[in-house]
C-alpha cells in the first residue's frame, strides 16, 4: 500500500492510495499483480485544511497568551501591593486607578481573542 500524487489527462494532480498485491498460481509463483487505486485527494485536502487551522489557532492561543499576560502580571502585582503595604489614601486610589486600567486592558484582549478565533474558526 502506498499514496502517490498522480496526473490526469488534464494536466490537474489528484492524491490516489494504491494497494497491490500478486496473484501466485498452484506452485505458488508470483504469475501478476492486482492493484486498486482509491482517490483520496478530498481527504489529502481536508487534512492539509484542519493542520492549517491548526497552526494559525495555535499561533493565536501563543500570542494572545503572551498579551494576557502583561495585563494580568499588573493586576496580581497591584493587588500584592496593595495587600502588603500600608499605604496613603492617594496611593490607594492610584493603585484603584491602575487596577481599573489593567483589567479594562485583561478584559479587551479577552473581547479580541474571542473575535479573532471565531473568525479563524469559520474558516472552509
Amino acid at each position: 500500500m502506498g499514496e502517490f500524487c498522480n496526473k490526469r489527462k488534464d494536466g490537474s494532480l489528484y492524491w490516489v492510495k494504491a494497494y497491490i498485491n500478486p496473484v501466485v498460481n498452484a506452485n505458488g509463483e508470483i504469475t501478476k499483480f492486482i492493484g486498486v487505486e482509491e482517490d483520496i485527494t478530498q481527504q489529502k485536502e481536508t487534512l492539509s485544511n484542519l493542520e492549517s487551522k491548526n497552526k494559525q489557532l495555535a499561533r493565536i492561543a501563543w500570542e494572545q497568551s503572551h498579551l494576557v499576560r502583561a495585563p494580568l502580571a499588573r493586576i496580581l502585582g497591584l493587588v500584592n501591593l496593595f495587600n502588603n503595604h500600608l499605604v496613603s489614601e492617594e496611593e490607594r486610589l492610584k493603585f484603584l486607578e491602575y487596577l481599573k486600567i489593567s483589567a479594562e486592558e485583561l478584559d479587551a484582549v479577552i473581547k479580541a481573542i474571542v473575535i479573532k478565533t471565531n473568525e479563524h474558526s469559520n474558516l472552509a
